[in-house]
């Protein structure tokens, strides 16, 4: 039961990451795919919570990713 489980988030994750982010990076030609991925994981991770650019772009300040309020609203 346990080994289905995993074996179904791994699927979960991998689809999340070489269908969806692969897509979105290739089709709006960004440079890395490492902001768009933690963007994704933060926003996941606050669900139900009010967000907005500068606070996000303080979070990933706070895990020692730099980006800037622009970049995060242009994604």
């Amino acid at each position: 039961m346990e080994r289905l489980l995993l074996d179904k988030i791994s699927y979960l994750a991998d689809h999340c990451n070489f269908v969806y982010l692969k897509d979105i990076v290739e089709r709006h030609k960004l440079k890395g795919d490492s902001v768009m991925s933690t963007l994704l994981d933060v926003l996941s991770s606050n669900i139900g919570s009010l967000n907005n650019p500068n606070k996000l772009a303080n979070t990933f300040k706070s895990k020692g990713i730099n980006t800037n309020e622009v970049t995060i609203s242009q994604y």
